[in-house]
This record gives structure tokens, sequence and C-alpha cells, in this order.
């Protein structure tokens, strides 16, 4: 590898690495949209099979889904922290990248 392309690739990892500086509110998982029957015997949307709609976030831990209420006033903010939680890993996918090209000094 040249030197030239080497200093690129480092440039370009601290670049990434000053990036994954600025995600702090991420957070792993899905926001989801359940539809479930609400506990008040007189409601006529459930009476017609029709379920209200309820927000919650779900995560895979040790081979189980893990589900939390979050109700609609967190659904964008949550939504913003699993998108956040997604750049962070292709931002650390491309510096591994880059760490490897440079450990081995082949470009994949």
């Amino acid at each position: 590898m040249r030197s030239e392309q080497r200093k690129v690739l480092v440039q370009r990892k601290r670049a990434l690495l000053r990036g994954l500086r600025d995600i702090q509110d991420f957070i792993r998982g899905s926001v989801v949209v359940l539809k479930r029957p609400c506990t008040y015997p007189g409601c006529r949307r459930c009476a017609e099979g029709l379920k209200h709609p309820a927000v919650y976030h779900t995560v895979s831990q040790d081979g189980k889904t893990q589900t939390t209420y979050l109700g609609a006033s967190l659904a964008e903010q949550a939504r913003g922290q699993v998108a956040a939680y997604k750049r962070l890993l292709g931002l650390w996918e491309e510096v591994s990248q880059i760490n490897l090209t440079l450990l081995t000094g082949k470009e994949r």
C-alpha cells in the first residue's frame, strides 16, 4: 500500500471516530406499534373488533424478546435513538474495514 493511500485511510478513520463521539443517545432494537384491546368493558371500539394502537420498544436479549411500553409521546424519540444505533453500527463497520486494510495492506 502506498503511503498516500495509507494517509487517506488514517484521515478517514479519524473522521469516523470523531463522528462516533457525536452519537450519545442510542438504543438497540425496534420501535413497533401493536394493537391491543383495552380493559374498559364498555369500549365500543373493542366491541367492534378494533383494537387500540400502542407503541413499544422491542429488543432480543439472550434469545428472548423484551418488550417495553413507550406510548405515543416517546415514539419519535425512540425511533431517533434506534436510527442512531444503526448509524453507530455502520460507522464501526467502516472503521473495522479501514483497520483491516491498514493491517493487511489489501483493500476489499
